[in-house]
């Protein structure tokens, strides 16, 4: 499956890593957690994937905002479209 800058794609599985710009703590998305391509890297083999949270959810002890966004890069078998 190509994926194109600004497709729409959702995580195949959870994720666990900190966002690519703010760094900080490690956040958790659950499987099925939509996102858009906001970035192609290594001809398709990777992507920058920005998710807006849009409901407040708990991240281990932390509670995601709505309206937070976090950006994580993702390699292509990582990801389904929406």
């Amino acid at each position: 499956m190509a994926f194109e800058e600004f497709s729409m794609v959702r995580l195949r599985e959870a994720y666990t890593g900190r966002d690519v710009y703010c760094g900080g703590e490690e956040h958790h998305l659950p499987a099925g957690t939509q996102g858009a391509i906001v970035d192609v890297l290594w001809d398709g083999e990777a992507f920058e994937v920005d998710f807006q949270i849009s409901l407040p959810q708990f991240d281990g002890d932390e509670l995601l905002d709505a309206g937070e966004s976090m950006v994580v890069t993702l390699r292509r078998d990582q990801l389904l479209p929406a």
